[in-house]
């Protein structure tokens, strides 16, 4: 990216997943078995200086957000609401270029305990959803949090949560080759 256009400047908090207002959480319910949330809509936050930009096409809704490496103190997280205890398949997805980081660290937390940390490497497969990872959520609050303790610029687009079994049914899912979220390289 260029230089930043127009940064929105946010007050850092501690090293806590920034927690919004509830106003501002995406809701996942037993009726809305999944939810997108861009970096433009209420359930999104960032802390630290981000900038948006069209610049790279890929990206989900009408821009993207993006800052450069650091060392993790710019904060990009997407709130849901969950509201029963169930399997859920979490995406991303982001605008591929070769300035991009190739470490880019998606954390997952369920009621605030740190589920686990997905590195993505944003520098390929751009412009679509990808799969993070299948996670038993208990209800509550979810929050997928991206930093900047990257090795290169990080983007903060889009994150969908897709509700996938219920606390009734097997809490583990098979992903077959023939299956959406299944990718192979090499």
């Amino acid at each position: 990216e260029s230089a930043p256009c127009a940064p929105v400047v946010y007050t850092p908090g501690d090293n806590t997943p920034p927690i919004p207002p509830s106003g501002l959480i995406a809701s996942i319910s037993s009726s809305s078995t999944s939810n997108v949330l861009d970096n433009e809509n209420a359930g999104f936050s960032a802390s630290g200086i981000w900038s948006t930009s069209t610049t790279i096409k890929g990206y989900y809704g009408s821009d993207y957000s993006y800052t450069a490496a650091g060392k993790g103190s710019q904060k990009a997280t997407w709130s849901f609401a969950i509201s029963e205890k169930a399997q859920y398949a979490m995406y991303a997805q982001w605008t591929a270029y070769p300035n991009r980081a190739s470490d880019a660290p998606y954390t997952i937390y369920n009621n605030g305990t740190k589920l686990k940390t997905v590195l993505v490497d944003q520098k390929a497969n751009g412009g679509q959803l990808k799969l993070l990872g299948n996670f038993t959520l208990a209800p509550g609050t979810l929050e997928v949090v991206l930093t900047n303790d990257a090795s290169g610029y990080v983007i903060a687009d889009a994150v969908k949560v897709v509700k996938t079994t219920n606390s009734r049914s097997s809490t583990s899912n098979v992903l077959d080759n023939e299956n959406a979220g299944f990718s192979a390289s090499g």
